[in-house]
């Protein structure tokens, strides 16, 4: 894909227009079967080709339209935010909120099943216990997501932590070369303490925030194309997904910097505080069927 490339391809034009709901406008992003079950009104966004034969969006096939090809095939997450955009923006007229699940993550202001011991505001849930409806999802709230992790030390240190500090220093390079993040915000981005999982993504968010987000991924994915990045341990199943953590770290900064410009103070939060007007924070599920059995939650098994 290049920067110049039109959007509305022909594969996007023939797929089935979105299901809407009061404005909203719902994705879940799976590789496989989802651990809980869709209603119509939520659009499934296939990256496994699990669900060839049903309706869903597949992104590999939108990706093939481009001729583009995915960073690495199995982690098609990332280039799913890509097909998303284009989904929304041919309807944008009629979305004013966009609300996005992961096979087995979503985010809602009531809690579920039990809270995970170690990571915060969390809760592991079992799939029976899982119904959704557009009111456990966020219902009329323009912004809903998960509450933000904090690190006194910076992102890039909480990066380091568990990633190679070398692949997020090259790729924050790509991303100031191609305006993904902008070179006087590169010290900022390093140093702020704060990281919503799923970049803030996860959860119901309104439309122009989703949008603008998306358009950053977009410009850092177009120009990963043509760069010599390549992940420091790419044969390594945990740091092979280089891209898609530092992704969520970008995201996560354009994220909460819009949230700021909008006079949100993340100083002023604190996780015992569940409403704080006009911003909503809740908690992210993960389904998993020993939900009640095992309080830990473990980043492997996503």
């Amino acid at each position: 894909m290049s920067s110049s490339d039109q959007r509305g391809s022909e594969h996007v034009s023939n797929l089935a227009s979105l299901p809407i709901l009061d404005g909203a406008a719902y994705f879940c992003i799976a590789h496989q079967q989802p651990f809980f079950d869709l209603p119509p009104w939520i659009s499934l966004i296939d990256t496994g080709d699990f669900a060839a034969k049903t309706e869903a969006y597949n992104v590999s096939n939108y990706l093939k339209s481009f001729n583009y090809s995915p960073q690495n095939p199995k982690y098609l997450a990332n280039e799913a935010i890509l097909l998303i955009e284009e989904l929304v923006l041919r309807q944008r007229t009629n979305i004013n909120r966009v609300c996005i699940l992961l096979h087995r993550k979503f985010v809602s202001a009531r809690k579920l099943g039990v809270e995970a011991q170690n990571f915060t505001s969390m809760q592991l849930v079992a799939p029976s216990e899982v119904t959704l409806t557009s009111s456990l999802l966020g219902g009329d709230s323009d912004f809903l997501t998960c509450f933000p992790l904090i690190f006194k030390q910076g992102i890039a240190w909480q990066y380091a932590v568990s990633h190679l500090i070398e692949d997020f220093l090259a790729l924050s390079k790509v991303a100031v070369e191609c305006e993904a993040l902008p070179k006087l915000s590169f010290l900022d981005f390093c140093t702020d303490p704060y990281l919503i999982p799923g970049g803030g993504l996860v959860g119901m968010i309104p439309v122009e925030l989703f949008l603008h987000c998306a358009s950053m991924v977009r410009r850092l994915l177009i120009a990963l194309q043509t760069s010599s990045f390549e992940p420091a341990m790419a044969d390594d199943p945990f740091q092979g997904r280089a891209i898609s953590f530092f992704i969520e770290r970008l995201i996560s900064f354009h994220f909460i910097t819009a949230c700021r410009d909008n006079g949100l103070i993340f100083e002023d939060l604190s996780i015992e505080e569940d409403n704080v007007m006009p911003f909503f924070f809740g908690w992210v599920h993960t389904v998993k069927a020993d939900a009640e059995l095992d309080p830990n939650f473990q980043a492997g098994t996503i």
